[in-house]
């Protein structure tokens, strides 16, 4: 997608975020969602073209890869069956209102996935939620599942557990399967062929910057 907008950066961002342009509609948004309904002239959610940073996604050449996801109801009024295809089309209507080049012949391939189906293909993402659990302080950190199983390890030698119900927690990140395959390769006493991104090096060490404690970094 190529966004209209003053903004330089936006077409290289990883997350663009749309279809609200106030408050008093995305709170509309949200309370149509809790009460099993979406308004199809009125919804927001994110997009993402994932083959910008990940080349391999897409094995024709010149073609990008890219999502939309929003907030959506388990039982949405009408049925999903129904609902389904005309929400996809509503959503394709509101990307190229943004990024107008996302329509027509530009436009080789389209799938969706709803909330029921997320919950089929991934039995842990109950009613298609992909976080695997409720962002509460009681479930973050060092709390994510429980502070015996945070770290990928658990208390029963050689298994380990990863997803959005680990620490760092949710989305689809890939966060936690780094660090599992980390801890894998440290308790195996095996070498890692990976290193950090640039990214993630400066975020190790400045990451606490600015805290209560004012202390950066992390212990070695």
């Amino acid at each position: 997608p190529l966004y209209k907008s003053d903004d330089p950066w936006i077409n290289d961002s990883f997350l663009t975020i749309f279809g609200a342009e106030n408050t008093d509609q995305l709170m509309q948004h949200w309370d149509n969602v809790v009460g099993g309904k979406i308004d199809m002239n009125n919804f927001a959610g994110h997009a993402t073209c994932q083959s910008l940073f990940d080349p391999f996604l897409s094995d024709i050449p010149g073609r990008k890869v890219s999502f939309f996801q929003m907030h959506a109801p388990y039982d949405i009024e009408g049925g999903w069956e129904q609902k389904g295809p005309e929400l996809q089309e509503a959503i394709m209507k509101k990307w190229a209102k943004y990024a107008p080049n996302m329509s027509g012949d530009n436009i080789i391939a389209m799938s969706q996935e709803t909330p029921p189906e997320i919950e089929v293909r991934f039995p842990n993402m109950r009613f298609g939620g992909i976080k695997h659990g409720d962002y509460k302080p009681i479930q973050l950190g060092c709390f994510r599942p429980n502070q015996d199983c945070s770290s990928t390890a658990t208390p029963m030698e050689g298994l380990y557990t990863c997803g959005a119900s680990n620490y760092p927690g949710g989305l689809v990140l890939g966060g936690p399967g780094y660090l599992g395959a980390n801890k894998v390769t440290e308790d195996l006493g095996a070498n890692k062929w990976w290193k950090p991104t640039p990214e993630m090096d400066k975020y190790i060490k400045t990451y606490l910057e600015g805290g209560p404690l004012g202390i950066g970094g992390l212990p070695e």
